[in-house]
């Protein structure tokens, strides 16, 4: 292939990197708005940054696969041997400048974006085991009957009363 078609790669490829990005910081944004609603306990606000998040990881994947096009693309215009494993590195390493420092630039940036939403996941992960840890204690006491805290009847003899469970007497 000829130059024109690798700088052509390179230009998309720039662009492809923008916009994965501009997507992982509007994820972070999302991902932070989450795990404040958890600390509020708002399950609306929950589940409204659930969907938002749902829509932006399906136009992330759309991404990806255009990324992965693109790399093979570049692959082949700039000959690279390997191209199941190739990274956007590896191809910024192998284009010239300014096409190089552009790419390695991008493809840095989007690594630290990346590397923010893996520690908001990794939070939100531990805070909804937390939660969800505290539900099944809270519903295990709700399942369960009362402690049977027992007595005397007027005749002074030990007696006990039949516990019931919380579900049984709301239900």
């Amino acid at each position: 292939m000829t130059t024109v078609a690798a700088t052509w790669d390179s230009v998309a490829l720039a662009e492809l990197l923008r916009g994965l990005t501009s997507l992982q910081e509007e994820l972070t944004t999302v991902l932070e708005s989450k795990l404040d609603a958890m600390r509020r306990a708002d399950t609306p606000a929950m589940q409204s940054a659930t969907a938002h998040e749902r829509r932006l990881l399906d136009r992330l994947t759309q991404l990806d696969i255009e990324r992965h096009a693109i790399v093979a693309r570049a692959a082949e215009a700039l000959g690279l041997p390997d191209r199941a494993g190739l990274t956007v590195r590896r191809v910024a390493e192998s284009c010239g400048e300014p096409d190089r420092s552009r790419l390695l630039v991008l493809a840095e940036g989007l690594r630290q974006k990346m590397l923010r939403v893996a520690e908001l996941n990794r939070v939100i992960a531990l805070v909804t085991g937390e939660m969800l840890a505290h539900y099944r204690t809270v519903f295990t006491a709700m399942a369960r009957g009362g402690e049977d805290s027992g007595g005397y009847s007027h005749r002074g003899r030990p007696q006990s009363a039949a516990a019931v469970r919380v579900l049984d007497a709301v239900g």
